[in-house]
Protein backbone atom coordinates (compact mmCIF):
# COMPACT_ATOMS: atom_id res chain seq x y z
CA UNK A 1 0.00 0.00 0.00
CA UNK A 2 2.80 2.35 0.37
CA UNK A 3 2.99 2.66 -3.47
CA UNK A 4 -0.42 4.57 -3.78
CA UNK A 5 -0.04 7.93 -2.50
CA UNK A 6 -4.09 7.92 -2.71
CA UNK A 7 -4.88 4.79 -0.74
CA UNK A 8 -6.75 5.91 2.33
CA UNK A 9 -4.80 3.67 5.40
CA UNK A 10 -5.59 4.07 8.99
CA UNK A 11 -7.51 7.38 8.74
CA UNK A 12 -11.37 7.04 7.76
CA UNK A 13 -11.07 11.23 8.07
CA UNK A 14 -9.57 11.17 4.46
CA UNK A 15 -10.80 10.49 1.16
CA UNK A 16 -10.62 10.64 -2.85
CA UNK A 17 -12.85 12.59 -4.86
CA UNK A 18 -12.40 12.24 -8.88
CA UNK A 19 -13.66 15.41 -10.28
CA UNK A 20 -14.41 14.91 -14.23
CA UNK A 21 -15.30 17.55 -16.76
CA UNK A 22 -14.87 18.08 -20.33
CA UNK A 23 -11.88 18.84 -19.49
CA UNK A 24 -10.29 15.84 -18.05
CA UNK A 25 -10.26 13.62 -14.25
CA UNK A 26 -8.06 14.88 -11.50
CA UNK A 27 -8.11 13.32 -8.10
CA UNK A 28 -7.98 14.96 -4.60
CA UNK A 29 -7.27 13.44 -0.98
CA UNK A 30 -9.25 15.92 1.51
CA UNK A 31 -10.47 15.19 4.73
CA UNK A 32 -14.13 14.55 4.62
CA UNK A 33 -14.96 18.10 6.91
CA UNK A 34 -13.41 20.12 4.59
CA UNK A 35 -15.62 22.80 2.32
CA UNK A 36 -16.42 21.87 -1.54
CA UNK A 37 -14.98 25.56 -1.33
CA UNK A 38 -11.55 24.19 -1.10
CA UNK A 39 -11.79 21.84 -3.26
CA UNK A 40 -13.09 24.27 -5.53
CA UNK A 41 -9.65 26.70 -4.98
CA UNK A 42 -7.56 23.55 -5.89
CA UNK A 43 -9.42 22.28 -9.13
CA UNK A 44 -9.17 26.08 -10.50
CA UNK A 45 -5.59 26.49 -10.04
CA UNK A 46 -5.24 22.84 -11.78
CA UNK A 47 -7.37 23.79 -15.03
CA UNK A 48 -6.36 28.02 -14.30
CA UNK A 49 -9.90 28.92 -13.88
CA UNK A 50 -11.55 31.40 -11.63
CA UNK A 51 -13.87 29.65 -8.90
CA UNK A 52 -17.15 31.73 -9.68
CA UNK A 53 -17.26 29.71 -13.13
CA UNK A 54 -17.04 26.26 -11.79
CA UNK A 55 -19.55 24.72 -10.43
CA UNK A 56 -19.71 21.18 -8.54
CA UNK A 57 -22.77 18.27 -9.01
CA UNK A 58 -22.88 15.09 -6.83
CA UNK A 59 -25.14 12.57 -8.01
CA UNK A 60 -28.29 14.86 -7.88
CA UNK A 61 -26.97 17.84 -5.72
CA UNK A 62 -25.44 20.97 -6.81
CA UNK A 63 -22.74 21.13 -4.63
CA UNK A 64 -22.11 24.67 -2.62
CA UNK A 65 -18.87 26.27 -1.26
CA UNK A 66 -19.87 25.40 2.29
CA UNK A 67 -20.87 22.16 2.14
CA UNK A 68 -18.75 19.38 3.03
CA UNK A 69 -18.05 15.64 1.28
CA UNK A 70 -19.29 14.34 5.34
CA UNK A 71 -22.68 16.04 4.65
CA UNK A 72 -23.44 14.22 1.48
CA UNK A 73 -21.88 10.90 3.26
CA UNK A 74 -19.79 10.93 -0.26
CA UNK A 75 -16.96 7.72 -0.01
CA UNK A 76 -13.34 7.25 -0.98
CA UNK A 77 -13.31 7.39 -4.77
CA UNK A 78 -16.47 8.65 -5.25
CA UNK A 79 -16.75 11.60 -8.58
CA UNK A 80 -17.82 14.96 -8.49
CA UNK A 81 -19.05 16.13 -11.92
CA UNK A 82 -17.64 19.96 -12.80
CA UNK A 83 -18.91 22.40 -15.28
CA UNK A 84 -18.34 25.92 -16.29
CA UNK A 85 -20.80 28.55 -16.00
CA UNK A 86 -21.52 30.92 -19.16
CA UNK A 87 -23.39 33.82 -19.23
CA UNK A 88 -26.10 34.55 -21.28
CA UNK A 89 -26.13 36.95 -24.18
CA UNK A 90 -28.52 38.37 -21.96
CA UNK A 91 -26.33 39.16 -18.71
CA UNK A 92 -23.10 40.31 -21.26
CA UNK A 93 -25.59 43.01 -22.49
CA UNK A 94 -27.26 44.05 -19.81
CA UNK A 95 -24.04 44.83 -18.69
CA UNK A 96 -22.11 46.09 -21.26
CA UNK A 97 -25.21 48.15 -22.55
CA UNK A 98 -26.99 49.68 -19.88
CA UNK A 99 -24.81 49.46 -17.39
CA UNK A 100 -26.43 46.92 -15.29
CA UNK A 101 -24.71 44.85 -13.40
CA UNK A 102 -25.71 40.80 -12.98
CA UNK A 103 -26.99 41.76 -9.06
CA UNK A 104 -29.26 44.13 -11.01
CA UNK A 105 -30.65 41.96 -13.49
CA UNK A 106 -30.97 38.85 -11.12
CA UNK A 107 -33.21 41.13 -8.78
CA UNK A 108 -35.36 42.25 -12.05
CA UNK A 109 -34.20 40.12 -15.34
CA UNK A 110 -37.14 41.34 -17.38
CA UNK A 111 -36.07 45.07 -17.34
CA UNK A 112 -39.39 46.14 -16.37
CA UNK A 113 -39.78 49.08 -14.30
CA UNK A 114 -41.40 48.22 -10.52
CA UNK A 115 -43.91 50.32 -8.78
CA UNK A 116 -41.56 52.00 -6.93
CA UNK A 117 -39.29 52.71 -9.44
CA UNK A 118 -42.39 54.24 -10.86
CA UNK A 119 -42.67 56.76 -8.02
CA UNK A 120 -41.28 59.59 -9.82
CA UNK A 121 -43.51 59.44 -13.60
CA UNK A 122 -46.96 61.68 -13.08
CA UNK A 123 -49.87 60.16 -12.07
CA UNK A 124 -52.34 59.87 -15.62
CA UNK A 125 -55.57 58.93 -13.14
CA UNK A 126 -59.04 60.24 -14.41
CA UNK A 127 -60.20 60.67 -10.97
CA UNK A 128 -59.07 64.32 -10.18
CA UNK A 129 -61.65 66.18 -8.91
Amino acid sequence: MADNPYAVVDNPDYINLHVSSNRGLKTFRMNIWSSIGELKQEYSKHINETTEKINFMYKIHTLRDEDTPELFDMKNNDRITAWFAHKTQMETEAENNSGRGMEDLRRDPSGIRTDESLSDVPSTSSNDN
